[in-house]
């Protein structure tokens, strides 16, 4: 036998809203820059012989983490330099902090926005879990987006206690 079951019909809806860490959360005001479609999945895709955010080690981390990501050379053809940004952003896609570039010896160096590269490589930059204000960032699920030019790659992180 079948039992039956009622829906609250005010609870079907849920309008335009997305399932973040399993929160509910209004859809954003500003487009994000995950691919959301097929077309901007099929688009990041091709943009990864460009250049490839790899994972993030440690990751889940305490107290810091090392972020590797790839420069290919189709991105210097016909343009002498490469603008690159990185950042961490919240659950609520609130820019966190600025990850700081690595050297070639693995010493901290400038924060790694609008950051001119000019030759293709494999590149490392650095985030201690701290803010853009210094303070220590709560522990829970982040995320690093490594924009070049327009396109972008995303990975999830977790800082915990």
């Amino acid at each position: 036998m079948i039992e039956r079951c009622l829906v609250n019909p005010s609870v079907a809806f849920l309008g335009p809203a997305t399932l973040w860490a399993g929160l509910w959360l209004p859809a954003p005001s500003v487009a994000p820059a995950w691919p959301t479609d097929p077309a901007a999945a099929r688009q990041e895709s091709s943009a990864a012989a460009d250049f490839t955010l790899d994972p993030v080690s440690p990751n889940p981390f305490e107290r810091e983490t090392r972020i590797s990501f790839r420069l290919g050379e189709r991105l210097f053809e016909g343009e002498g330099e490469v603008r690159v940004t990185m950042r961490v952003f919240n659950i609520l896609r609130q820019v966190v902090a600025v990850p700081v570039a690595l050297d070639e010896r693995g010493r901290p160096g400038s924060a790694l926005e609008d950051m001119s590269y000019e030759r293709p490589g494999y590149y490392e930059a650095f985030w201690d879990g701290r803010d853009r204000e210094g303070r220590l960032s709560a522990s829970g699920p982040y995320f690093v987006e490594l924009r070049v030019g327009d396109q972008a790659q995303v990975r999830k992180i977790l800082l915990v206690p």
